[in-house]
């Protein structure tokens, strides 16, 4: 179990139950069971009476992002994907930064998606990252579900092809390096 790996992690049982507290320096702080999804945000608060530097609270979409920047997901990408995955993970913080994992769910996803109706491509790009992010989190033990599971990709207009006339033009006016 994950709280076994934690420092100051205390189980008392009482008549068959199981009690948790976080338990330093003489202080004893009570804490929901390990799989309720406050856990670690109790567990970083009850920290944070000791430590100068708080404890980064591993269950929330802001920590999620720190992980999937770091992973090897994130490092293949060619730079200039990166630079706008950076751009995209910027607007996310904004909407899901200090949220729990558990707490975005699908409903949340799509109210979310349907202030991009107007830009249909700008959604598809962050909601790939989203779900990129997510498939991280998931890997790592962070949450277990895809809020993005029944999210669709929003249509994007149709586009003409160019006539042949046009390509032709391309061709004679492009320089030799294209």
């Amino acid at each position: 179990m994950r709280y076994q790996k934690l420092e100051y992690i205390q189980v008392v049982t009482v008549k068959g139950r199981e009690y948790f507290y976080y338990r330093r320096e003489g202080k004893r702080f009570s804490l929901p069971h390990p799989n309720h999804p406050n856990f670690m945000s109790q567990y970083g608060r009850a920290a944070g009476n000791f430590d100068t530097e708080p404890v980064p609270d591993i269950s929330t979409f802001e920590f999620a992002v720190q992980q999937y920047l770091i992973s090897a997901r994130f490092k293949d990408l060619a730079e200039s994907s990166k630079k706008k995955y950076r751009s995209l993970l910027d607007r996310l913080r904004e909407v899901f930064g200090d949220e729990q994992m558990s707490d975005i769910t699908t409903p949340h996803v799509i109210r979310w998606q349907d202030r991009y109706l107007d830009t249909p491509a700008t959604w598809n790009l962050m909601a790939a990252v989203l779900s990129n992010v997510f498939a991280e989190a998931r890997r790592r033990g962070m949450c277990e579900h895809d809020p993005l599971k029944d999210v669709r990709a929003l249509k994007v207009g149709e586009y003409a092809t160019w006539p042949e006339y046009v390509i032709e033009h391309v061709y004679e006016a492009a320089p030799e390096e294209i």
